[in-house]
């Protein structure tokens, strides 16, 4: 995990197999190792830009459908679709970035406990 961006990137769309219509059940195991990438870059800057990274990737690979209702109209909305969708998925991102920022205000000691912190800061953001 020398690339946490990267690796950030990649963990996204593995975590939205998770949900419908793939039910990829080993796709919810991602958070370990965002928490892991985390606690590798330590500073909260930077655990924001990590988090934000695997946040945007993540809603990307999950909510992309959302573009599909702007075709109803696509004279009209057809050409909003790609960035509704991109800004949605920042938005989105920003809020999981958040989490990152507030897990790494704290050294935490133990890995389950910087997993449940996370999960709490992003459940709240």
């Amino acid at each position: 995990m020398g690339r946490p961006y990267l690796a950030a990137f990649l963990l996204g769309p593995f975590g939205a197999l998770a949900f419908a219509p793939f039910y990829f059940w080993p796709g919810l195991l991602v958070l370990g190792p965002l928490v892991e990438l985390l606690r590798r870059v330590r500073t909260p800057g930077r655990g924001f830009l990590v988090a934000a990274t695997f946040g945007f990737t993540y809603f990307l690979a999950g909510v992309y459908w959302v573009g599909i209702a702007f075709y109803a109209d696509a004279a009209t909305f057809g050409p909003w679709a790609v960035p509704a969708v991109l800004g949605l998925c920042f938005i989105l991102g920003l809020t999981v970035g958040v989490a990152g920022l507030l897990t790494n205000l704290v050294a935490w000691q133990s890995r389950i406990a910087r997993i449940l912190a996370f999960a709490v800061a992003w459940t709240l953001t």
